[in-house]
Parts: structure tokens; sequence; C-alpha cells
């Protein structure tokens, strides 16, 4: 939504992906630890590890794709 409106700027793209990636690692480890696989957790922390790492990803995407605000 800051994107849409124009309120996002190149450091706020580089900070969402460098959060977005540390998280996403320590959820894929976790979900990774054979007794969270084997629980109703696995499943959620592998959902979550994927959404991060789109937003990383999306977040690269962005900065290859950022125009300036006139």
């Amino acid at each position: 939504m800051a994107a849409a409106r124009r309120k996002l700027h190149i450091p706020g793209y580089i900070g969402i992906a460098l959060l977005a990636f540390a998280l996403s690692l320590v959820f894929g480890k976790l979900a990774g630890f054979t007794r969270v696989a084997a629980s109703a957790a696995g499943p959620i922390l592998s959902i979550l590890f994927f959404l991060l790492i789109a937003v990383a990803v999306g977040s690269i995407l962005a900065l290859l794709f950022y125009r300036d605000p006139q």
C-alpha cells in the first residue's frame, strides 16, 4: 500500500527484502526440524517460509523497476 501511494523508497525496499529473507531462513530452519515437521506447525512454518521468500523476491524486483516520484 505504501508503494502504491509512492511513500516507499529504495531503503524501504532494501529493508523489507533483508528482513523477509532473514525471517524466512529462520522459519525454514525451524520447519526442517524433525519434531516440528511431524507436527501441525511444520506446514504452517513452510507456508510462512514461502510467503517471506516471495516478499523478498518481490522487493528485489521492485528495486529493479523503481522510478523516482516526480
